[in-house]
């Protein structure tokens, strides 16, 4: 059974080292002048996403431990210019307190 931690869900099987998470990812923007080069209307985005994250804290490099992300998000903007869609992979050494 999956245990339930402060700092993410540990998988059934996985060592005691692996710490996993996930969030959802939620913005709205708006933009107080509008762009005279797009109209007269000013500029207003919605951002939609996710993330996973995965580290790893058996494993110790001067005290920081490898972490990997994988995030998700789409724009949408009332200016066709500014919307998006990407997914982007982050590798980082954390270090817990």
């Amino acid at each position: 059974m999956a245990g339930v931690h402060p700092r993410g869900v540990r998988q059934p099987g996985a060592s005691p080292g692996v710490r996993g998470g996930r969030g959802p990812l939620y913005r709205w923007r708006e933009y107080g002048a509008p762009l005279p080069a797009f109209g007269s209307e000013a500029r207003r985005d919605r951002t939609l996403g996710a993330r996973i994250t995965v580290s790893n804290r058996r494993i110790d490099w001067f005290g920081f431990s490898p972490q990997v992300t994988l995030r998700r998000e789409r724009r949408d903007s009332n200016l066709d210019l500014y919307d998006y869609t990407r997914t982007v992979g982050e590798f980082s050494l954390v270090r817990t307190f």
